[in-house]
């Protein structure tokens, strides 16, 4: 879409368009699935992004998918 047709429609709209705040929310859940054969867990397992608990096993909560890991996204870099 073209900023002229952007234009056009917003001067033929019946109302006004407002700008809201837009705020993006991302879900990184990751199943719990150890020794499953899941590529998301079993990176995550090897690049230790999730935390851990102070006996080393991993910090789970239950989210969206069930049983998750909590992910340590703090200082991530690409």
């Amino acid at each position: 879409m073209t900023r002229d047709m952007v234009q056009r429609f917003l001067l033929k709209s019946p109302r006004r368009l407002t700008i809201s705040p837009t705020v993006l929310m991302t879900d990184p859940a990751v199943p719990y699935l150890p020794n499953s054969g899941y590529p998301p867990y079993d990176r995550g397992h090897e690049l230790g992004v999730f935390l851990k608990m102070a006996n080393g096993s991993e910090s789970l909560s239950v989210v969206w998918p069930g049983k998750s890991p909590l992910l340590h996204t703090k200082g991530w870099k690409d």
